[in-house]
């Protein structure tokens, strides 16, 4: 796991919304391993901000190709807004 994959997990965590919209923002732009942070953004779209799921939404697109194994996987979510996200996501 890389020093940047940790960083914007730690943002993830924070209760300040801007703070875990950085997180989002790092995952996308600073973490090499574009699946790697795919998962992690998935696990985001159950985010309670009003935000934050739209960026994780939006950074999961950007991530193109790299990013469809997690999004396929959240499509098998118990969660409907996880679902809902990865659908929106890969359209």
């Amino acid at each position: 796991m890389t020093a940047e994959l940790d960083e914007a997990r730690a943002l993830l965590l924070s209760d300040d919304e801007p703070t875990r919209l950085r997180g989002v923002h790092r995952l996308r732009d600073d973490v090499a391993d574009r699946a790697r942070a795919a998962e992690a953004l998935v696990g985001v779209l159950e985010d309670p901000g009003s935000y934050v799921p739209h960026a994780a939404r939006a950074a999961l697109q950007d991530l193109g190709s790299a990013a469809v194994p997690a999004l396929v996987a959240g499509l098998r979510s118990r969660e409907t807004v996880v679902r809902t996200g990865c659908a929106w996501a890969l359209a």
